[in-house]
């Protein structure tokens, strides 16, 4: 998507980036925009220290945050998702197909993430407007949720 001269591209931030109420100071030109669906993603919690992470299944869907961001800033973006792999694909915003990038993580977590992280994560979701129920329906967490 470009803006005058510079190429803008969508974020879509779904994990622990969105606990964190400070990523669009320490990126210059991140702007929330709305929220976006990406298909043929699951959320899980398998990242190290058992944070988010997105795993591919087809059939699946997952909600999140997306920011704009100028192309050229992505490797300010890249140094805030450390052990990530940059990812480009289509989500959906309002209705429309767009280019977006999202970071994924090898797998690594054996144990489930605290009851207090999966709480706080969900009152996130809450207050971006995003489903609950993906966090909800994660395999082994039904007893973490009250």
């Amino acid at each position: 998507m470009p803006r005058g001269n510079i190429k803008m591209l969508y974020y879509f931030c779904y994990g622990s980036p969105l606990m964190d109420r400070s990523l669009d100071r320490r990126v210059d030109s991140l702007r929330l925009e709305g929220q976006g669906r990406l298909d043929g993603y699951k959320l899980s919690f398998t990242r190290e220290g058992s944070k988010p992470n997105l795993e591919a299944a087809p059939g699946s869907k997952t909600w999140g945050c997306l920011y704009l961001v100028e192309e050229h800033k992505l490797p300010e973006l890249d140094k805030e998702e450390p052990g990530g792999v940059r990812t480009t694909a289509t989500v959906s915003f309002e209705g429309k197909p767009e280019t977006c990038v999202f970071y994924t993580y090898p797998p690594k977590a054996t144990a489930k993430p605290s009851k207090e992280f999966v709480e706080a994560f969900r009152a996130v979701y809450v207050q971006a407007g995003l489903p609950q129920a993906q966090i909800d329906n994660t395999p082994g967490l039904a007893a973490l949720i009250q």
